[in-house]
């Protein structure tokens, strides 16, 4: 068995997974807003941030239980 010496040249660069990252706190953050519009009864903006929930990849449960319908 050889020792292998370390090479920073031959190393791959760590790429986080940033994509998914940014989706789930963006996902996360627009289901806390449409838990605030609920508190406020700001009803008339939230068909546009479950529409911002949905696009960054919430469910319908998850939207349904904060909603109060499951």
């Amino acid at each position: 068995m050889t020792a292998q010496t370390f090479n920073p040249q031959s190393r791959q660069p760590i790429q986080p997974k940033t994509d998914l990252l940014n989706l789930e706190t963006l996902k996360f953050t627009a289901l806390m807003y449409l838990v605030e519009a609920g508190r406020n009864e700001d009803y008339e903006q939230m068909p546009e941030i479950i529409r911002f929930a949905r696009e960054f990849g919430a469910s319908s449960t998850e939207i349904n239980t904060i909603l109060g319908l499951e």
